[in-house]
C-alpha cells in the first residue's frame, strides 16, 4: 500500500497525502481528515525507514529533560508529545538526570537518529551540548530553563517575577518569617526564582528574618535538608517551596513533624497540580502555564523545521498565583 492507493481513495493529490504525513498546517483541515481516513480504511502504514532517506532527515524531534522525576517536567513532556503527535512527529525523550555529561550523552545518541530537531531544557547555564548540536545544523529550542545561549529561541517563564510575587504576597497576608525552599543555585531556573523571592524580603526590610535554603535535586535530599532547618531552628511562619519537588518534600516533613496547615505554618508551593488542589488543606501554589509553554516551544520548533530563518525569539510568559487553604494570616 503506497500513498499513491491513499491519494486516490482520497481524491486528492500525492502532494496533499505527503504534506499531511510530514505534518505541514498547509492542508486544509477537512482535507486532512479526509485523508487519515482513507489511511485508516486502507491500513496504510509509513515507511519511516524510506522516508528518512530520502530526506536524510526523520520526523522524529528529540527531547532533552534535565529531569523526569519533576511532575512539572513529566507533564511539560506529556504536552510536547500531544503537540508533536498531532503535526505528524514523534519525540524521542531523554532524561540528563541533572547531570551535564549525561545532558551531553543522550544529545549525541539522539542526533545519530537525525533527528529533525531538539527541544532541550538545559541542565545549566553553560548548555554544553549546544555546539554539539549546532555543528549538526539542527534545529533547537530551549524550554523551561534558560541559558547563557544566545542564538537559540527559548520559551519559559518569568520567574523572578512568579517568585516575588509569591513572596510579596505572604508578606501582605502578614508573615515576617518565611523560608524559601528549592533544589540547587546552579539551576537556572531555580537561581532566578530565589532571587525574586530574596528581592521581595529585601525591599519589605525583612532579610535578616527570611531565609532560602537548598537541599538538592530530589524529594529526599530537600527534605532532608528542610527536617535539619526545622529541627534545628525556629519555626517559620510560612514556607515558600520554589518547585513541585520542594512542595512535596515540605509537605512531608511539615507532616512527620505534626505542624498543622495553615495554624502553625503556611505553605505556598509552586507548579499546580491537580494532587495541590484535592489535599485538605488544598495547597496555595504558584501556577506555571505549561500547555502554553509548550503550544509556543512546539510552536517554534515546527516553524524552524520548516524552514523560517527569522531572528531568534525569546518567549517569558506570566505566571498566576492560585491562593488556597493552605496559606493564612500568621497568628502570633
Amino acid at each position: 500500500m503506497t500513498i499513491r492507493h491513499v491519494a486516490s481513495a482520497a481524491g486528492v493529490s500525492i502532494a496533499t497525502v505527503s504534506n499531511v504525513l510530514n505534518g505541514r498546517s498547509s492542508v486544509a483541515p477537512e482535507l486532512s481528515a479526509r485523508v487519515r481516513r482513507a489511511m485508516e480504511e486502507l491500513g496504510y502504514q509509513r515507511d519511516q525507514v524510506a522516508s528518512t532517506l530520502r530526506r536524510r532527515q526523520t520526523s522524529v524531534v528529540g527531547l532533552v529533560l534535565p529531569s523526569l522525576m519533576s511532575p512539572f517536567l513529566a507533564a511539560l513532556a506529556t504536552k510536547l508529545e500531544g503537540l508533536a503527535h498531532s503535526q505528524g512527529y514523534q519525540l524521542l525523550l531523554g532524561s540528563a538526570d541533572e547531570d551535564p555529561d549525561q545532558e551531553l550523552s543522550r544529545v549525541q545518541a539522539m542526533l545519530s537518529w537525525r533527528v529533525a530537531g531538539m527541544i532541550v531544557a538545559p541542565v545549566d547555564y553553560r548548555f554544553l551540548s549546544h555546539k554539539l548540536i549546532r555543528s549538526q545544523g539542527i534545529r533547537c529550542v530551549i524550554v523551561d530553563r534558560t541559558s547563557e545561549v544566545d542564538d537559540l529561541d527559548s520559551v519559559g517563564v518569568d520567574n523572578f517575577e512568579a517568585a516575588h510575587t509569591g513572596a510579596r504576597r505572604l508578606i501582605e497576608a502578614g508573615h515576617r518569617r518565611i523560608l524559601a525552599v528549592g533544589s540547587s543555585r546552579a539551576i537556572p531556573n531555580m537561581l532566578e526564582r530565589i532571587t525574586g523571592f530574596e528581592a521581595a524580603v529585601s525591599e519589605a526590610g525583612l532579610a535578616a528574618n527570611c531565609e532560602a535554603l537548598c537541599g538538592g535535586g530530589d524529594v529526599q535530599a530537600i527534605g532532608q535538608a528542610l527536617r535539619q532547618r526545622l529541627q534545628n531552628g525556629p519555626l517559620p511562619s510560612a514556607v515558600f517551596a520554589l518547585s513541585d519537588v520542594s512542595t512535596l518534600a515540605a509537605l512531608r516533613e511539615l507532616g512527620e513533624l505534626g505542624v498543622r496547615m495553615p495554624d502553625d505554618v503556611s505553605l505556598l508551593g509552586f507548579d499546580d497540580h491537580e494532587w495541590m488542589q484535592v489535599l485538605r488543606p488544598p495547597i496555595s501554589a504558584v501556577r506555571q502555564p505549561i500547555e502554553d509553554l509548550a503550544r509556543h516551544a512546539w510552536s517554534r520548533m515546527l516553524q524552524r523545521i520548516e524552514g523560517d530563518v527569522s531572528p531568534v525569539s525569546r518567549i517569558q510568559l506570566a505566571c498566576s498565583l492560585q491562593w488556597r487553604g493552605s496559606t493564612a494570616a500568621p497568628k502570633d
